[in-house]
């Protein structure tokens, strides 16, 4: 899933509980997981490069310091200004927009995947033992076509919804 996707359904995970950050934060947290179970479409970041090991294996790259990472953070950024946008526009039109909400949901909703960055660098437990288990819970079958990805995102935070 894209980071927006994340930070929205993130967003309204937490807005459950408006009074209570960390357990809005926690739920966030897990349910990171359980949208990257689904088969999505993603946006591949440019600077990631094998290290040679095991060739397309996540646990084996890293990120190369050049024009493309500078394009990636470009990306990356647009990403979270689009999925912050989307949960205040979306929680604010519920009625329940709560900015403590927003920060926890978001937080706990992309803190997956920027711990995988930090073990891109830091090849350390915990951060070994969480890639693992991001590895082994992400789906391996991939949306290719970035419409019809965009478009079942779309569709899961919109069934996110009606279910909370």
């Amino acid at each position: 899933m894209v980071l927006a996707t994340h930070i929205v359904i993130g967003s309204a995970v937490a807005s459950l509980f408006p009074n209570n950050p960390i357990v809005g934060f926690s739920l966030a947290f897990v349910s990171h997981f359980a949208m990257d179970a689904i088969p999505h479409w993603d946006y591949k970041l440019k600077s990631k490069v094998d290290l040679g090991e095991n060739p397309g294996d996540p646990l084996d790259s890293d990120l190369e310091i050049s024009p493309q990472f500078v394009r990636d953070l470009f990306c990356i950024g647009l990403d979270i200004l689009i999925g912050v946008a989307l949960a205040i526009f979306i929680l604010g039109g519920a009625g329940k927009f709560s900015l403590s909400a927003l920060v926890a949901g978001a937080s706990g909703g992309v803190l997956p995947d920027f711990l995988q960055f930090a073990y891109m660098k830091i090849r350390r437990d915990p951060l070994t033992s969480l890639q693992q288990l991001h590895h082994f819970i992400h789906t391996k079958k991939r949306i290719r076509n970035p419409l019809i990805g965009i478009i079942l995102q779309l569709v899961v935070i919109i069934l996110v919804f009606v279910i909370l």
